[in-house]
C-alpha cells in the first residue's frame, strides 16, 4: 500500500526525457517517454529518475514540454501535444495523448493517474486533414482538503448519463487525494455518445472514505457548490478523524457486522475450545455467538474470545466436547441479530412529542429483530453495527424483495452521535426517514429520529390556496396522495396577510384538495411552479422524556427487611392530602426496599398531569422511608428535572428503641 505525500513535481527542470523517433527505447533516469511516432506521452518510474508516486503536476509537464520543444531540432518537427487554457487546464491536440496503459512504480499508476492538480480534455484529430475536432476524452482533478491517516483509503462513485452507476473504485495512492478522474469518453469526437464504450459522467462523483473506529467522510459535487464536472481541478473537502464511540466500545469490526464467518475445524484442550476459521478479523475481548457445529458442545452464546490467530479463535468450553465432525459459523452476539431494512412506502412508528406524534420512516435499524434479549442493545451497539454495514462491499437491505439491494460502502450515513445524544440521518431528497426498532429502553431520552409527517414520496404542485374562517384549503395540480392527520409542508406560496406556507396538520376532501387549520384573514394564496406540497420533514423527533429519580438507601433501611419508601410531590406533603408521585408505569413511587441500596425510578417528565402538574416543569418532591427492627423514619427533599442529576439520599439513623411486642 502506497500512500499520497503531496511531494508532487512542480518544477519542469526536475523532469529529463527520451524521445522516441523510430524505434527508440526509454532510457533509464527519464521521467517523460515521448513517442512521436505514436503521439504517446508515458509518465515513468524508476530507480534512477526523480519521479515518484507523488506524481507531476499537469503545469509543470506541459513547461517542461515546451522546453524540450524549443530545444529539441528533431520534436520542432512535430505538432506540438497541448495547449493551456488555465494553469490547472489545459487539452491535448494534434493527435497527442497520455498513455494510459503504462504502469509505474509500486503502487501500478498509469500516466494520467500520475498527472496532479491539473485537469484536461482530449481533441479528436483527423490525420488526413490535419485538423483537431470535438473531445474524446476529458479527466477532472479531484483533490480532497483535510486530514486522513497515511493508510486511509478514498474511493469514489461515478454516475452515468443514463442514470447507471460505474460502481465503486478506489483512488490509487491511499491518504489525502490528488488524482485525475477520467469522467468523460466519446470514442469518434462527435459528441455523440455510443451506449455501448462511450460515457459522460460529469453530473455526479461522490467521494467516501470510510475506515473502521474513524468518523466517517464523504463529500459530492453539491459540497462544493458544482453542478456538473468540467476538465479541470475541483477540491473537497474531505477528513475524518478517531471515532471516540467506536474506540470506546473497542469491538472488531467482523463482530460489528453480524455476519456469520464459516468454521472449518476446532479443536478443545484445558477448558477452552479453538475453531479455525479463515481470515476472521475478530479480535480478543469481542462476544460471539458459535452455530450449528457437531459436536454441539462447541455451539456457544455470548462467549468472549480469550485469543485470536489469523485463522482461529478460542473462547471457554469447561468440558471436552469430542471430535469435531462438521463446521458451523461464527457471529458477533448481539449483532447478529441486528438488521437494516429500506421500505418502499414509510413505515408508521408513533408515541413521539407533538409534533408529529406519529411519523413515517423508510428506513429501519432493528436493534433486536427476532426478540433475543431481555434489555435490548444500546445505542452505541447499534450505531456500530450500522457503521460496519456501511463499509460492506456487498448488499446490505434485508428487505431486497420490496426495494431491492442497497451496496453498503456507497450508502449515505445513516447514524451520528452529537455528544451521547444519537440522531438518524434521513435524505430531503428522497423523503427517506431512518428510524431504530427495538432499542435499549435506557435510551429513549437520547435518541433522536428523522422521520416526516407523511409516507408520500413526492412533491405536488399546488393549483390554488386559500383561507376563509381560519381554515385553508388547497387544491393540487396532481393527486397528492396525502391522508388525513398526517403533517405536509407548504413552500412556494405569496400571500399579503397571513404566510401560507409551513408544517401543518391536514383533513383530505378527495384526491386532489385537503384543508389544514391556520389563524388568519381571509385571502387568496399566490401560486406558481414552485408551489409546493410535500411530506413535512422533522429531523429532531423524540419521545416524550423519561426522568429518572434514584433513591439511594443507607444501610440501615438495606438490612431491615421490613423497610419501605414512598415518594410524594412536596406541595401537600405533611397533610392528608398529598399525593404519591406515579412511576412512567407500573403505579405509584412506593415498594418495600427489600435490600437493595438504591433504586432508579422512571417518571414522566414531559406527561405527568397529576393534581394539577404543569407537563414538561421540574417536580418536586419528598421522599419518605421508614423500617421496624434497624432503621428508624427518615425524610428527604428534592427535585426530578429534566437537566439535573435526580437523586436523593435516604439514611435512618439506627432504630435502637423499637419494640415489637410479644406476638
Amino acid at each position: 500500500m502506497t500512500a499520497y505525500t503531496g511531494a508532487f513535481i512542480s518544477d519542469p527542470d526536475e523532469l529529463s526525457a527520451t524521445v522516441k523517433l523510430v524505434s527508440e527505447t526509454r532510457a533509464p533516469g527519464s521521467e517523460v517517454f515521448i513517442d512521436t511516432v505514436t503521439r504517446q506521452i508515458s509518465l515513468v518510474i524508476d530507480a534512477a529518475n526523480v519521479l515518484t508516486e507523488d506524481g507531476v503536476t499537469l503545469k509543470a509537464l506541459y513547461s517542461f514540454l515546451k522546453d524540450r520543444w524549443l530545444a529539441d531540432p528533431d520534436l520542432i518537427k512535430f505538432p506540438f501535444p497541448m495547449t493551456p487554457i488555465t494553469d490547472e487546464q489545459f487539452e491535448f491536440y494534434n493527435g497527442w495523448n497520455l498513455n494510459n496503459s503504462t504502469t509505474s512504480g509500486a503502487a501500478s499508476q498509469t500516466s494520467p493517474q500520475l498527472i496532479r492538480t491539473g485537469g484536461w480534455a482530449v481533441k479528436s484529430y483527423n490525420t488526413t486533414t490535419n485538423l483537431n475536432g470535438g473531445d474524446i476524452e476529458r479527466w477532472a482533478s479531484i483533490i480532497s482538503l483535510g486530514t486522513l491517516g497515511t493508510t486511509d483509503q478514498v474511493y469514489y462513485q461515478q454516475q452515468q448519463f443514463d442514470n447507471t452507476s460505474t460502481g465503486i473504485t478506489n483512488v490509487v495512492l491511499t491518504n489525502t487525494v490528488n488524482q485525475a478522474v477520467q469522467f468523460y469518453r466519446n470514442d469518434d469526437g462527435t459528441g455523440t455518445l455510443n451506449t455501448t464504450t462511450d460515457y459522460n459522467y460529469n453530473s455526479v462523483i461522490n467521494l467516501f472514505c470510510r475506515e473502521w473506529e474513524k468518523t466517517y467522510a464523504a463529500s459530492n459535487l453539491g459540497d462544493i457548490g458544482v453542478t456538473s464536472l468540467s476538465y479541470q481541478a475541483y477540491r473537497f473537502p474531505l477528513t475524518n478523524a478517531a471515532d471516540s464511540k467506536l474506540v470506546t466500545l473497542d469491538v472488531s469490526e467482523s463482530a460489528a457486522t453480524g455476519n456469520p464467518f464459516s468454521i472449518t475445524g476446532a479443536t478443545w484442550s484445558a477448558n477452552t475450545a479453538t475453531i479455525t476459521v479463515a481470515n476472521h478479523g475478530f479480535q480478543i475481548g469481542d462476544e460471539i455467538n458459535v452455530v450449528g457445529m457437531t459436536p454441539t458442545g462447541y455451539n456457544t452464546t455470548g462467549s468472549t474470545i480469550v485469543s485470536v490467530a489469523t485463522n482461529s479463535i478460542t473462547y471457554a468450553v469447561t468440558s471436552d466436547p469430542g471430535a469435531f465432525s462438521a463446521g458451523g459459523t461464527v457471529s458477533g452476539y448481539i449483532f447478529d441479530n441486528m438488521t437494516l431494512k429500506w421500505f418502499t412506502t414509510g413505515t408508521t412508528y408513533s408515541g413521539f412529542n407533538d409534533p408529529p406524534g406519529k411519523a413515517y420512516f423508510e428506513v429501519v435499524i432493528d436493534a433486536d429483530a427476532n426478540s433475543q434479549f431481555l434489555s435490548n442493545p444500546t445505542a452505541e451497539q447499534v450505531y456500530a453495527f450500522t457503521q460496519a454495514q456501511l463499509r460492506a462491499i456487498s448488499n446490505i437491505n434485508d428487505n431486497t424483495a420490496q426495494t431491492g439491494p442497497k451496496v453498503g460502502k456507497v450508502v449515505p450515513a445513516k447514524l451520528q452521535f452529537v455528544g451521547d445524544d444519537l440522531y438518524t440521518l434521513g435524505i430531503s431528497s428522497l423523503f427517506e426517514g431512518v428510524y431504530i426498532d427495538n432499542y435499549n429502553s435506557a435510551d429513549a431520552n437520547r435518541l433522536h429520529f428523522w422521520g416526516y409527517g407523511s409516507q408520500a414520496s413526492t412533491a405536488t404542485q399546488i393549483l390554488s390556496i386559500a383561507r376563509a374562517t381560519n381554515v385553508v384549503t388547497v387544491n393540487t395540480v396532481v393527486p397528492h396522495g396525502f391522508t388525513s392527520t398526517e403533517y405536509i409542508n407548504v413552500v412556494g406560496v405569496s400571500s399579503t396577510l397571513t404566510d401560507f406556507n409551513g408544517n401543518y396538520s391536514i383533513t383530505v376532501v378527495d384526491a386532489d384538495t385537503f384543508t389544514y387549520s391556520q389563524p388568519g384573514s381571509d385571502e387568496s394564496g399566490t401560486t406558481s411552479t414552485s408551489a409546493l406540497v410535500r411530506p413535512a420533514e422533522f429531523t429532531n423527533i423524540q419521545f416524550p422524556f423519561t426522568a429518572i429519580l434514584t433513591l439511594n438507601f443507607g444501610a440501615n433501611l438495606v438490612d431491615d427487611a421490613d423497610a419501605i419508601y414512598r415518594v410524594f410531590f412536596s406541595n401537600k406533603f405533611g397533610s392528608k392530602d398529598a399525593v404519591l408521585v406515579n412511576k412512567k408505569v407500573g403505579g405509584a413511587m412506593a415498594d418495600l426496599i427489600n435490600g437493595d441500596t438504591s433504586v432508579q425510578l422512571e417518571f414522566d417528565y414531559d406527561g405527568n398531569t397529576q393534581d394539577g402538574r404543569t407537563p414538561a416543569t421540574n417536580a418536586a418532591v419528598t421522599a419518605v422511608a421508614i423500617g421496624l427492627e434497624t432503621a428508624q423514619y427518615v425524610v428527604a427533599e428534592g427535585v426530578i428535572g429534566r437537566a439535573i442529576t435526580n437523586a436523593i439520599s435516604l439514611v435512618a439513623p439506627l432504630e435502637r428503641n423499637y419494640d415489637p411486642g410479644s406476638v
